[in-house]
C-alpha cells in the first residue's frame, strides 16, 4: 500500500496472524507453526532502509495488531525514530482508526457510542450505520453495514461490542455468534 525509508503500510489478509503466539501449541492453533504470520512476511516483503540510515531496525516492526480473521492495513516502522513516533501516536490516541463491518440484524439508531468495559478495562467504540439491507439467510432476514471507530484498543473489542452491546454480531464471527456466510469475518 505504501513504503518509504522509515515506514510502510501493508495489507494484512484475513486468516493470517499479525504476531505469532510465543508457545508451540498456540502457534499451531493460530496457523503460525511454520512462520505464517505478518511479522515473518514483512521481513521479506519490505525493502530495508538504505545503508547508513540512522537508527535502522534489524527487521521492520509492526506497530499494532489486527485479529487473525480481520483483513486491513498494518503500519510498520523501519527505523527507531519512526517506531518511537508511531508508538507515541498510538499511545496518545492520535491515530484514528476506522473499520467497516457487516453485522447480523438491525442496529437501532443511526449512530452512537458503546462504552462497555472488556476484562474490567475501559473500552469505547463509536459507530455509524452506513446502510441496512435484507438477507435471505442471515441476521433474521436483515443485515447492517457499520462504520466502526475504536477509541480504545482491546482484544476483540469491535467484535464484542457489536455482538454483546449492539446485539448484532459480525457476519462470519463464529466466536461471538455471527452467521457463517462462507467467506470469513466481514470486518
Amino acid at each position: 500500500a505504501y513504503e518509504d525509508e522509515s515506514i510502510a503500510v501493508v495489507l494484512k489478509p484475513a486468516g493470517v496472524c499479525t504476531h505469532p503466539p510465543a508457545d508451540g501449541e498456540n502457534r499451531r492453533r493460530a496457523g503460525a507453526s511454520h512462520g505464517n504470520s505478518m511479522r515473518s512476511a514483512i521481513h521479506y516483503a519490505l525493502q530495508p532502509p538504505p545503508a547508513g540510515t540512522p537508527g535502522a531496525l534489524y527487521r521492520p516492526h509492526i506497530c499494532h495488531r489486527l485479529d487473525r480473521p480481520t483483513s486491513g492495513l498494518l503500519l510498520c516502522a523501519k527505523t527507531r525514530h519512526a517506531l518511537l513516533g508511531v508508538s507515541s501516536a498510538f499511545r496518545d490516541r492520535e491515530v484514528h482508526k476506522q473499520y467497516r463491518a457487516v453485522v447480523c440484524g438491525i442496529v437501532e439508531g443511526d449512530e452512537g457510542e458503546v462504552d462497555s468495559p472488556i476484562m474490567r478495562r475501559e473500552s469505547r467504540t463509536r459507530w455509524r450505520v452506513l446502510r441496512r439491507g435484507r438477507s435471505l439467510q442471515l441476521g433474521g432476514g436483515h443485515l447492517t453495514e457499520l462504520a466502526l471507530f475504536p477509541l480504545t484498543g482491546r482484544t476483540h473489542q469491535l467484535r464484542r461490542h457489536c455482538a454483546e452491546v449492539l446485539g448484532a454480531p459480525i457476519v462470519g464471527d463464529s466466536k461471538y455468534g455471527g452467521g457463517d456466510a462462507g467467506s470469513g469475518l466481514y470486518l
